[in-house]
């Protein structure tokens, strides 16, 4: 997932700049002190990536003047690139650099002087070892944690944590595991804790619905079984179906054509508008676990899951998780309206906690 300054980055980018105000901006980021050195570093990568050499070693010659960290492997690549040898004094004041900020990481992925110095080599075999051996207690003490949460039935921070497992090890099947464990462990708390004000809403909803005739309902069925023999010549005719039945607000049938339309992002989407606008909150949710699995290098669709997983949330009395959610949203996306006139309505207007 991209982080926040990512996102910052992109969205300068998106604005259509002149140049120099770019640049202008992206420097004074590199140079921000109130930033830790991982939220400054995509604005360095940017110079690189982008191929402002001369620009990206300005901002270095400022930044060693002032006794500040620089990226030391964008150091050792651009020169590589740009077949620069470095001399005892430069390599020895990069030993230096790497020991006094503790940014050994840097030559992790940087190769290009190991040519002219093997003791780089040698470093970086030596942070390979460290970063496993991190990697396995850091994976150990998360697990840990995870039990510890759904011992204790703090379900929502348990929850997190196994998200953040998923993400970090997705193909680890004992973590898989634990992913169906929780769900039904997650699905059986919320429905004890909230049965009876979900029936007594269903109930409400239920009564402001006019319910179809007789006829009416005769013909819905005689809508889904020819729409359904289509379906099987034309799938792409089972998706405009689902969104009639949708405005008709016959969910159940929508699902159902649904079901027959090709496999898709749109198709998938539509499922979750529907589940939700059925009130089937719980189904919606694991349907989200699914898309947000699947789009997990789109940040776009980290946010959208966000949004609705946040309503739903809120649907099943999780309030203060899903005003967490949306609140989360705003951060990142301040223009985001209506999260956040959810927030404002969730908290009968007094907006932030």
């Amino acid at each position: 997932m991209e982080s926040i300054n990512e996102l910052e980055l992109r969205e300068l980018l998106l604005g259509n700049l002149p140049q120099l105000e770019l640049l202008s901006k992206v420097m004074r980021r590199t140079q921000d002190a109130t930033l830790t050195w991982e939220e400054r570093r995509p604005y360095w990568h940017f110079f690189y990536n982008s191929g402002y050499l001369p620009r990206l070693f300005e901002v270095m010659q400022k930044s060693l003047e002032n006794k500040q960290r620089v990226p030391y492997d964008l150091l050792i690549e651009s020169c590589a690139r740009a077949n620069i040898k470095p001399g005892r004094a430069v390599l020895a004041s990069l030993h230096k650099g790497l020991k006094r900020g503790d940014a050994f990481t840097d030559i992790l992925a940087a190769k290009g002087w190991d040519k002219w110095d093997q003791s780089l080599s040698t470093l970086r075999n030596e942070q390979l070892e460290l970063k496993v051996i991190e990697q396995k207690k850091y994976k150990e003490q998360m697990v840990e944690k995870f039990h510890f949460l759904q011992s204790q039935r703090m379900l929502d921070q348990a929850g997190k944590l196994l998200r953040r497992l998923l993400e970090l090890y997705p193909t680890d099947g004992k973590i898989q595991n634990f992913k169906s464990e929780f769900d039904e462990a997650w699905a059986r708390s919320v429905l004890s804790n909230h049965l009876n004000s979900l029936q007594f809403e269903a109930n409400v909803h239920d009564r402001t619905r006019t319910a179809p005739s007789g006829l009416d309902q005769e013909m819905l069925k005689c809508f889904l079984r020819e729409g359904e023999q289509l379906a099987i010549e034309n799938r792409g005719f089972a998706y405009d179906l689902a969104i009639a039945f949708w405005f008709l607000e016959d969910y159940a049938r929508a699902l159902e054509i649904l079901a027959w339309s090709e496999p898709s992002s749109a198709s998938d989407w539509m499922k979750a508008e529907v589940l939700f606008a059925a009130r089937r909150f719980i189904e919606t949710l694991e349907h989200l676990n699914q898309l947000e699995l699947k789009g997990a290098a789109d940040p776009e669709t980290t946010f959208a899951v966000s949004y609705l997983r946040a309503q739903c949330l809120f649907e099943l009395g999780q309030k203060a998780s899903a005003l967490e959610i949306m609140q989360s949203i705003v951060r990142v996306r301040a223009k985001y309206r209506s999260a956040h006139a959810f927030i404002l309505d969730w908290t009968d207007g007094g907006g932030w906690d």
